[in-house]
């Protein structure tokens, strides 16, 4: 296959290095037909059984082996291996995972090239095994960052495996490597390196703090903006794109607004409008103000965020006599899932979602308020990007801190609400 780059012109700062060039001339191998075959396979499978993007895992669990008696990942090349981890294949066979990790870890320490550089990704890309350390994980990711062939990848059909593997890579190898991430982003090309928009956000996260000046900062953000939109201008001539429209929508939203631009915590928390709320009386987040407000972003269908449940109910019971309000937020999702139940098919009917959220509340014991947002429950104006997380209000209404782990101790997050408590004046908990 040719991948061929044409002169596109960005409306800042873009031009095309010989970096990005070369990467025009070079001829990259694809994933071979059975590994390929398998994955249309198993994906066409989980669409049959998905209502609403959720499925169940008894329905799940067959597609699921059919794609490992089709593909032996001990014997796949780096260039499978590519396109196995961005499939989410390995939901019930984490023993599988980790097979594929010790064979390409033999790749990489066998081979040189562009195929060893797609393998260290993937390692870096798949999820953590036990038995990883944090060195090792360093010591890879500074392969990755100086490989030679790193370029030419991103301006590739595999941008989507490296430029992920690099918005993941340990803070600490990022500040050492602060001009490499930062200029990761040149090699990048709308036309070819497409997959690469679904990990900008978690990219810009991990590179803006490096930028040296606020200039720097904003230099960066605008070609991200750029390259976005250079993407979503060119989706209706792919279908893979097409459909994912709206996420790639919300990725160019998530740069463009005010959090982007570093202002969130310590600004006027955005608006949040609900259309319904298990709480009397509560319509927008203004309603709320003087109280410290921790707002919970979740979904029925996210089991992460259920297993959170414990901790908001201790957090709950424990701030039950100070000023402080714990709302679960989410957003019409088409569906419930109920516990133990298949995904119930809510589309097109509000009515009878906010029912049956009424129902999941009593069945999972959710002692909180719940409310439901016009604004999407991953919402990029509080920079959520995965759910379960929190964030938290001081009664001014500014946001005090973001991206809080709802899975943290009480103890934890203490040490974020008393101190806010106890700035304006309001009743606080004795040790």
């Amino acid at each position: 296959m040719i991948i061929r780059l044409p002169l596109l012109k960005f409306a800042v700062l873009c031009s095309l290095t010989c970096d990005v060039l070369s990467a025009a001339q070079m001829r990259l191998p694809e994933a071979s037909e059975p590994v390929v075959r398998a994955l249309t396979e198993f994906r066409a499978g989980r669409d049959r059984i998905s209502v609403g993007g959720s499925m169940r895992a008894d329905d799940a669990r067959p597609i699921h082996e059919a794609f490992f008696a089709a593909v032996d990942v001990e014997r796949v090349s780096g260039w499978d291996a590519a396109e196995i981890v961005e499939a989410p294949v390995f939901t019930f066979h984490p023993v599988k995972a980790q097979a594929l990790r010790e064979h390409l870890h033999h790749l990489a320490e066998q081979n040189a090239g562009a195929e060893t550089v797609l393998a260290i990704a993937t390692i870096l890309r798949l999820p953590r095994s036990a038995g990883e350390t944090a060195d090792g994980v360093e010591l890879l990711s500074r392969r990755l960052l100086m490989a030679p062939e790193v370029p030419s990848l991103l301006g590739s059909r595999y941008a989507g495996v490296v430029f992920g593997a690099i918005a993941g890579i340990p803070r600490k190898v990022a500040q050492e490597r602060a001009e490499k991430i930062l200029g990761m982003v040149e090699h990048l090309d709308p036309a070819a390196s497409s997959g690469a928009v679904f990990e900008m956000q978690r990219y810009w996260r991990l590179a803006a703090p490096l930028s040296a000046t606020k200039e720097q900062r904003e230099a960066l953000r605008l070609r991200l903006v750029a390259f976005v939109s250079a993407v979503l201008d060119s989706a209706e001539r792919s279908s893979i794109l097409t459909a994912q429209r709206p996420q790639i929508e919300q990725t160019l939203e998530a740069l463009t607004i005010g959090v982007a631009r570093g202002e969130l915590v310590g600004h006027p928390a955005p608006a949040l409008n609900f259309l319904w709320s298990s709480r009397p009386g509560l319509k927008t987040l203004a309603d709320l103000k003087g109280k410290v407000v921790v707002l919970d972003f979740w979904a029925t269908w996210c089991g992460p965020c259920i297993e959170s449940f414990p901790k908001t109910r201790e957090l709950t019971a424990f701030y039950r006599d100070f000023g402080v309000e714990i709302i679960g937020v989410t957003s019409l999702q088409g569906m419930i899932v109920l516990p133990g139940a298949r995904p119930i098919d809510c589309k097109g009917d509000p009515e009878k979602e906010t029912k049956l959220l009424g129902e999941f509340q009593t069945q999972q014991k959710v002692t909180w308020p719940v409310a439901v947002s016009r604004e999407p429950v991953i919402n990029p104006a509080y920079a959520i990007l995965h759910l379960p997380c929190m964030v938290i209000i001081a009664p001014d209404g500014s946001v005090r801190h973001a991206t809080v782990n709802p899975h943290s101790s009480l103890v934890d997050q203490r040490k974020l609400i008393d101190p806010i408590l106890k700035e304006f004046g309001l009743k606080a908990p004795t040790d």
